[in-house]
């Protein structure tokens, strides 16, 4: 961690625990973890050393990385679909 980094390491982006410098992105971050634990109740690395902590993100946002066109598929099409069953609800008035 750098020296002057404040805050919980659970919410710390990948970056930050890779000492990297910080940016608006790690705030972005820090919000989708807290969000994220709200969903979830509990972040996947919880209890887990500062070291360790960064390890997992890091691995996290590896897989992400590769996984981010099929998400974007499948969000693009649970919306299309939604869109459409909309539009034929209203029609059907």
């Amino acid at each position: 961690m750098p020296q002057d980094f404040k805050g919980p390491p659970k919410y710390a982006s990948p970056y930050v625990h890779a000492q990297k410098d910080s940016s608006y992105r790690d705030d972005l971050f820090s919000v989708i973890y807290v969000f994220a634990e709200l969903l979830m109740s509990r972040l996947p690395w919880a209890g887990e050393s500062k070291e360790n902590m960064g390890a997992y993100k890091d691995r996290v946002l590896n897989g992400m990385e590769s996984l981010i066109p099929e998400l974007l598929y499948v969000i693009f099409h649970i919306f299309y679909h939604k869109i459409w069953m909309l539009l034929l609800l209203l029609l059907s008035f």
